[in-house]
């Protein structure tokens, strides 16, 4: 690129990064209101509740999904150091169905060369899920990602 643009690029980073530390701080403060999923020292079922509210995760949610979103304390969003792309990172308390404590995902753009023009992708990687068991009804072709 030239430099204008690695210049836009880097400056684009520096914001990014500047908009993370802001948030670091608003996410404190939303897991001090919202608390404990046990509803102890908060709003019980908070990030379950949100997630149904949304018109485009509720069409996805199924009931097995919210057993274990009951268990869903934070989560919390992060550009990538590269500044490529950004990472969500959910955290849960312990459950019956998994070992993890922390499920991130990570979207990054690529571009690619292609016969004289550029292509644009995204590449996602997630967590692999430590199961102990899966909720009744859980289907792993619905629920089935990249395992990174």
């Amino acid at each position: 690129g030239t430099k204008n643009q690695e210049d836009m690029e880097q400056n684009l980073l520096k914001c990014a990064r500047e908009h993370d530390v802001l948030c670091k701080s608003l996410y404190d403060k939303r897991a001090n209101i919202i608390g404990q999923p046990d509803g102890t020292n908060g709003i019980e079922h908070f990030w379950m509740n949100a997630m149904q509210k949304d018109e485009t995760l509720n069409d996805i949610l199924a009931e097995p999904d919210e057993e274990i979103l009951a268990y869903l304390k934070d989560v919390r969003a992060a550009t990538c150091t590269d500044g490529q792309g950004y990472r969500i990172t959910f955290t849960f308390a312990s459950n019956p169905f998994f070992k993890n404590k922390t499920l991130e995902r990570v979207d990054k753009c690529r571009v690619l060369p292609l016969e004289g023009r550029e292509i644009t992708f995204m590449h996602s990687t997630a967590t692999e899920i430590e199961w102990t068991q899966r909720p009744e009804g859980w289907s792993s072709k619905k629920n089935k990602g990249k395992k990174g």
